[in-house]
């Protein structure tokens, strides 16, 4: 008891003592989520919206529980039986008891949110969004609610660190196994419904790779859910008491760190798009070097004139010093390639409302979708 209360939990993990692992993880999951949060409000500093709000009220209930979940390792949690006082003991099994239920809510509110912002991106109803996504929602609520009342309704808070079936909660097995399946199965339906929506739509495969590939996180998220299951099971088999719990308190944190940092990957995208335009390469199978034209289609009229027309439109361009406009000012240069420029004004009135209108575009709540087409007539 006395190196228990001499090495402050950062020690050496010894068959007594696992807190310092349990540090570890704890401190890099609250580590990475805040890094993972500040990427979020940076890149959509200007777009921050109704999913933005339901994360921040997930990061809320985190934080509740990184507190809680700091004050059971603080007071036993993660050694063996006899090396703190009973009193402490059993306050870190309330503690960490009451960090279960917060870390299942924050997991709740962060489903949501990606609900939410997935359906910010495939807006409309053309091919029933809307009761899609209802359902989605629904059964996201209905598992947070599930989840909160079936890990804590007739439970024995002091007996969770026991390593028995039924000694913190009637049907404790049957009650975590149900928890576990709605969460692989909500987790599931935040990948399915996005890819789902996203073949739909008539853009190109690159487009839709990056839609498939943020969203895929969640499958990170639900494979995490059954280790944290399974280890939460093997120490309910008969497991020394509290320090054979300590692998599942491990992976619930990395379960908790991973759910937020996801919900935010898919939001990073225009994000990104800013290292893209400083040189750093193609990324998604966009290639960031463009050519003078940007990749755009002129129109020409059908008679002889019209070729002297398109040379006198360049040379004024080129005097006028704004071909590269689109090279400087846009963060998505795979854009130009779906411009076609028709409409009547002077060459500098067209250069300057297709410049002002890319950098007008780069802050567009459409961050991962988005399809522009202007049509110009000479």
């Amino acid at each position: 008891m006395d190196d228990y209360y001499n090495d402050h939990g950062f020690t050496t993990p010894t068959g007594d003592n696992s807190r310092p692992w349990l540090w570890t993880v704890s401190l890099l999951s609250l580590l990475y989520s805040l890094l993972a949060l500040g990427a979020r409000i940076t890149s959509k500093w200007d777009l921050l919206w109704f999913d933005d709000a339901l994360l921040g009220g997930a990061y809320i209930i985190a934080f509740a529980h990184y507190g809680t979940i700091f004050s059971a390792i603080s007071n036993g949690l993660g050694t063996t039986v006899g090396t703190v006082l009973d009193w402490e003991e059993d306050l870190a099994a309330k503690t960490y008891f009451t960090s279960r239920i917060l870390y299942l809510v924050a997991m709740c509110l962060s489903k949501i949110s990606v609900l939410a912002f997935a359906r910010r991106i495939f807006s409309g109803n053309i091919y029933f969004e809307k009761p899609i996504f209802g359902a989605a929602l629904a059964m996201s609520i209905i598992w947070g609610v599930l989840a909160a009342t079936l890990s804590s309704a007739g439970c024995t808070p002091v007996q969770v660190l026991t390593a028995q079936q039924d000694a913190v909660c009637p049907s404790n097995r049957a009650r975590w196994i149900v928890i576990v399946v709605l969460d692989v199965v909500t987790e599931l339906l935040l990948l399915a419904i996005p890819v789902w929506f996203v073949s739909k739509n008539q853009i190109k495969a690159s487009k839709k790779r990056v839609v498939a590939f943020v969203f895929a996180f969640r499958l990170v998220v639900a494979a995490f859910a059954i280790c944290t299951a399974v280890s939460y099971f093997t120490f309910l088999n008969g497991a020394q008491d509290n320090i054979g719990l300590s692998a599942t308190v491990a992976w619930q944190e990395v379960l908790l760190g991973t759910s937020l940092v996801s919900a935010s990957i898919p939001s990073l995208r225009s994000f990104l798009w800013a290292f893209m335009s400083r040189g750093m390469g193609t990324m998604y199978g966009i290639d960031t070097k463009l050519s003078t034209n940007g990749g755009s289609i002129p129109m020409r009229s059908m008679n002889k004139s019209g070729r002297s027309a398109q040379g006198s439109q360049a040379a004024a361009d080129e005097e006028l010093g704004e071909v590269d406009v689109n090279k400087k000012m846009s963060l998505r240069p795979d854009w130009m390639q779906y411009s076609v420029d028709v409409g009547r004004g002077s060459p500098k009135t067209t250069r300057d409302n297709r410049a002002s209108g890319s950098m007008k575009s780069d802050s567009s709540e459409q961050m991962i979708i988005h399809r522009n087409v202007e049509f110009e007539v000479k």
